[in-house]
């Protein structure tokens, strides 16, 4: 009994030494793709690329954002909706901006865009001019808040809008 647990147990070492010896390189195709980098997302158009084709825009302003009531205050609003005007083109350029990731900012929208391509909502965007730190526009992927400097064109011709709303 003896003799056949050491030839079992020789077997099973020599198994594993030849295993370690052998020779487990990745092939040239593997490490050359592995060693292509992926392209780093930094704007909202490369996150979000129907943005990029977006052919309409619907633009809700709240009637009262900053009312005491934070559960009410979105169920007021005007809206402003078309497919020709400047802001689609302004909105675009803002979204080839940089964005920064970070959690849910302690700010009030004063508004949303829901932003369409084909017929179907690419994004809803939401906006805010509130304070100096709450300037800034923003929109959910996967759970996550991506932050874009408002800038001032796409600022003023949403006012222009506002006016306009209904």
């Amino acid at each position: 009994m003896k003799k056949s647990f050491r030839f079992v147990g020789c077997i099973y070492v020599l198994t594993l030494v030849l295993y370690a010896c052998s020779n487990h390189q990745p092939t040239t195709a593997t490490t050359a793709e592995s060693a292509a980098p992926l392209p780093l997302i930094t704007t909202g158009v490369a996150l979000e690329p129907d943005l990029a084709d977006a052919d309409s825009i619907a633009v809700l302003f709240y009637t009262n954002p900053f009312t005491a009531d934070k559960e009410q205050y979105t169920r007021f609003y005007t809206s402003y909706t078309t497919g020709s005007d400047t802001v689609l083109a302004l909105l675009k350029q803002n979204m080839a901006q940089p964005f920064t990731e970070d959690s849910l900012r302690d700010c009030r929208s004063e508004g949303k865009m829901f932003v369409y391509n084909n017929g179907k909502v690419a994004q809803t965007i939401y906006f805010t001019t509130q304070s100096a730190q709450c300037t800034h526009l923003y929109f959910i992927n996967t759970g996550r808040y991506y932050y874009f400097p408002f800038q001032a064109a796409l600022q003023q011709r949403l006012a222009v809008l506002k006016a306009l709303a209904k």
